[in-house]
């Protein structure tokens, strides 16, 4: 793997100086990430330099940034230091973040961005290294979630269609909320509801851009006896034979890497396709090669555990 993760780093270090953006999934925040990755991964000091620079230039932009995006904006780049944090890149004072969480809970929960469409301040807050200790308006925070919940699962919006990767977000935030015993009651009842609408999501086989494959592995996260789990997994039952688009690639392994989906129940991309590319340096890929290589170091650390 090394020969493709430097190929990787080749590939994205010459793009660097064309990157304008300092957001996660489209910008300089996720080149962060591959680099302080790709640095300890190879015992490398020049690349967590590198990471150390880029990370200051996010930091010193973000208070500028104006949406609160998973893709561009606070959301993502919130997540990314907090992903820094939880893997002992960096360290960060308690109130290093708390311009960036006052504006990503005033502004609004859904983030319907280019490619993503998500509960942004939910991924954000269940990556805070910490989570209910670290925040002091936690449970403020959680109410005001699922609130939003409510009125996707069970108000007024409840028969218009919604993006599956808003849906895997909710899934992902209640399923937390249940680890972690708050609210459990609520959580059962907005899964429920979220589970009898999929069973009757038009043309949810014909999904062309991977948000299947993170919605059957928050399925599998659910016990057996959840009801309608069985039925709503067998209407996914053809996502072996999918052949995945580079952008549908793209999406599954950010939403991977947000959501921490890295256990053996959890379906694995196909990357040998993608290896391939690498090897045969094939470079105009939508920006697959940096959660490509960010998702290939997770992979190997968790393997090892």
């Amino acid at each position: 793997m090394n020969k493709q993760l430097f190929k990787i780093a080749d590939i994205v270090t010459a793009h660097l100086q064309d990157m304008k953006s300092i957001g996660l999934t489209e910008g300089k925040m996720g080149l962060v990430l591959f680099y302080y990755e790709f640095s300890r991964y190879l015992s490398l000091e020049i690349d967590n330099h590198l990471a150390n620079n880029l990370l200051d230039e996010v930091l010193s932009k973000a208070g500028k940034v104006g949406n609160n995006g998973i893709e561009l904006g606070l959301a993502g780049i919130g997540c990314g230091i907090n992903y820094l944090i939880r893997n002992e890149f960096v360290e960060v004072t308690e109130d290093a973040l708390i311009d960036l969480e006052y504006n990503l809970f005033s502004g609004e929960s859904v983030d319907f961005g280019i490619n993503f469409s998500m509960l942004s301040p939910a991924v954000y807050l269940l990556s805070k290294y910490g989570g209910k200790e670290m925040l002091g308006n936690y449970d403020v925070y959680v109410l005001t979630l699922l609130n939003t919940c409510r009125y996707y699962c069970l108000s007024i919006y409840d028969n218009k269609k919604k993006p599956l990767d808003l849906i895997n977000s909710m899934l992902y935030f209640l399923l937390e909320l249940k680890k972690q015993n708050v609210h459990v009651w609520e959580a059962d009842k907005l899964i429920w509801k979220i589970l009898t609408y999929l069973l009757d999501y038009k043309d949810i086989e014909k999904d062309i851009y991977g948000d299947t494959v993170i919605l059957f592995n928050l399925l599998h996260q659910m016990p057996d006896t959840t009801p309608l789990k069985k039925e709503v997994m067998a209407r996914l039952s053809n996502l072996e034979d999918k052949d995945w688009s580079i952008e549908a690639y793209r999406k599954i392994l950010w939403q991977q890497i947000l959501f921490s989906q890295w256990s053996d129940n959890a379906i694995i991309p196909e990357v040998d396709k993608l290896l391939y590319l690498i090897d045969n340096e094939i470079q105009d890929l939508k920006g697959i090669w940096v959660p490509l290589g960010i998702y290939l170091m997770n992979m190997n650390k968790f393997k090892k555990v």
